[in-house]
């Protein structure tokens, strides 16, 4: 058990390196902090509620929350337990508004850094960022 609360803390400075320090969801439940879900969620698959955590498990944040009826941009990862570290092997992304998702972008990212919360942003916001085109006419 040690080692699995070692590795829950490694990979929770980790996401806090990268931007992520908001509230989170562990399989849909657990919520609060990204460590305090986490270790919510390992407890009560130790008790046999929860399925193991070396099946994987489902965490998931807002990236950007204005209050209802504004944009918004969720996160949603697939965490798995390889040796003795939390490894993020997908992220999806759903940019929605009050009518519901308006994108949605999936990341693979077997071996790959966790891209920073600005990053995942821009990924999924890039059509705001990008400057309309001059249109010319000629006479």
């Amino acid at each position: 058990m040690e080692t699995i609360i070692k590795a829950v803390d490694e990979f929770v400075s980790r996401m806090k390196e990268q931007g992520y320090d908001s509230a989170f969801l562990a399989g849909a439940g657990y919520p609060g902090q990204l460590k305090e879900c986490l270790l919510n969620y390992i407890g009560q698959a130790a008790l046999g509620d929860e399925k193991a955590i070396k099946d994987g498990l489902s965490i998931s944040t807002y990236l950007r929350w204005e209050g209802a009826g504004h944009d918004y941009i969720h996160a949603r990862m697939s965490v798995r337990l390889t040796g003795n570290k939390f490894r993020v092997a997908k992220m999806s992304l759903a940019l929605g508004n009050a009518h519901g998702k308006t994108r949605e972008l999936d990341l693979n990212l077997n071996g790959k850094q966790v891209p920073t919360r600005a990053e995942a942003i821009a990924a999924i916001d890039s059509q705001k960022h990008r400057p309309m085109k001059k249109k010319s006419y000629r006479l």
